[in-house]
């Protein structure tokens, strides 16, 4: 799915969406996890995360063991907005599942994977526009 489709049906990019689907099926989060999580450096989640609070689709506080940590957490409107991004997505997948067979979206599922590993091996600079 392309950023804008996904803008255009609920405004926040794939990557705004990674960081709160990591926050909705984890709960209260570390933001070093979250990046952990999606496999992105510490500091590209940050421009992110500045974002989604502004629009009040999480909170960020210190952790109460680790002063130098922030946790993350998802707001009522944030967890609306994960709801909200599941209909365009299901549609990539009704077209996916339309377009391949299941052996054919299996063996895409590991070059992705592979591909995947290949990008996390090397660093590579994350941009949220």
């Amino acid at each position: 799915m392309s950023d804008s489709a996904l803008a255009a049906t609920i405004g926040l990019t794939t990557a705004q969406v990674s960081v709160l689907s990591v926050l909705a099926n984890a709960g209260p989060s570390a933001q070093a996890k979250v990046a952990a999580e999606l496999k992105i450096r510490a500091a590209a989640v940050t421009p992110m995360v500045t974002r989604l609070l502004a629009r009040g689709l999480i909170t960020r506080t210190r952790d109460q063991q680790d002063s130098r940590m922030w946790i993350l957490e998802l707001t009522p409107w944030g967890s609306e907005m994960v709801s909200r991004s599941r209909a365009p997505f299901a549609k990539v997948n009704e077209v996916i599942d339309a377009a391949l067979d299941p052996d054919e979206i299996e063996k895409l599922a590991g070059m992705l994977a592979r591909l995947s590993n290949a990008f996390g091996e090397h660093e590579i600079n994350q941009v949220d526009e």
